[in-house]
């Protein structure tokens, strides 16, 4: 087995102890295991990820979880990550982020202008 696939095998046994068995197709595994440091993949124990979320809808697979300064949060498909002014990141839905931040052009944003 080459290097590169026994650490997966590793990792996904390292996953199966602590979260129970978990017997997840490759695109789930590549989302677990290519999650970030910011925002990380959703798992609950008591949870086998096919429930539907009660704010999207979508399955609990594609979600995420991150930390805030209030504790710890679940982030849809779609929402924005926002970073605080004391570098604190939190998750804002898109209608939210829509109504309170105003586009940047391409040009403003490489020029470091707003």
């Amino acid at each position: 087995m080459s290097d590169p696939l026994q650490k997966v095998m590793e990792e996904r046994c390292r996953q199966d102890e602590k979260w129970g068995v978990q017997n997840h197709g490759d695109m789930v595994w590549a989302t677990i295991l290519g999650e970030g440091q910011v925002v990380r993949y959703y798992r609950h124990p008591k949870m086998d990820g096919q429930h539907s979320c009660e704010k999207c809808g979508n399955i609990m697979h594609l979600h995420g979880w991150i930390e805030t300064l209030e504790g710890g949060h679940i982030v849809c498909p779609g929402d924005w990550i926002i970073t605080g002014v004391e570098g604190e990141r939190y998750p804002c839905k898109p209608g939210i982020f829509e109504q309170t931040y105003e586009p940047v052009s391409d040009r403003s944003a490489q020029s470091g202008n707003s």
